[in-house]
């Protein structure tokens, strides 16, 4: 294994925590990933991953204060920001939240998954309008093959459209997108859990709940 051949490579920590989050092993995640800060204290990933771990546990201050951290390194990582926002919004701070996600974008040069965050944001605090903008951006890009159905899910969750939701999902589950092993984790989804379609999604995956 990679432990084995160097049990001091910070990358197979990180990669390794990821792995057991989705498998929903979530102590051991966060062990791997602090390990993996412990061997590699300025890359920004691991520290935004560490940051992540500390939201998975309802410490929403200590993520945002790990975001800030990871922010003061490289300025210019906008999936800091995108995330920042995410954490924002599990504690009730939508209008920071729409912040962040805004300033996502604008540092990513409008990437995909930075936009997919801000309509997230968009529909959560009422800008109706500006979220379908946002899903209609997305819409063209999948269509190029520059953007998962999973982002447009995300920002059909931030609207609270189940039918949105499920049907890009399934689209993701159709063309086999890896994005999908994100579905166990990311706080968007609470609301849909206890849906039926979400759960044969999961069996479907091989992910927990």
């Amino acid at each position: 294994t990679a432990f084995s051949l160097n049990p001091n490579y910070p990358t197979a920590y990180h990669w390794y925590s990821i792995m057991l989050r989705s498998l929903g092993r979530h102590e051991e995640a966060s062990r791997a990933i602090r390990r993996a800060q412990e061997l590699d204290p300025l890359s920004p990933i691991i520290g935004l991953s560490v940051a992540m771990a500390y939201s998975f546990e309802g410490n929403y201050e200590k993520a945002i204060q790990g975001m800030d951290a990871v922010l003061a390194i490289d300025s210019m990582f906008s999936t800091a920001y995108s995330r920042k926002a995410q954490i924002y919004t599990m504690f009730g701070k939508k209008e920071e939240a729409y912040g962040a996600a805004l300033k996502g974008v604008e540092v990513s040069g409008r990437s995909a998954e930075a936009l997919s965050f801000l309509g997230y944001c968009s529909g959560l605090i009422g800008k109706r309008d500006e979220a379908l903008k946002i899903v209609k951006e997305l819409e063209q890009r999948y269509a190029v093959q520059t953007s998962s159905g999973y982002y447009i899910a995300r920002v059909y969750a931030g609207l609270g459209d189940r039918n949105g939701v499920f049907k890009w999902l399934d689209v993701d589950l159709e063309n086999h997108s890896g994005s999908l092993t994100w579905l166990s984790q990311e706080p968007q989804w609470d609301p849909y859990k206890s849906d039926p379609r979400f759960l044969d999604l999961l069996n479907k995956i091989g992910l927990k709940k």
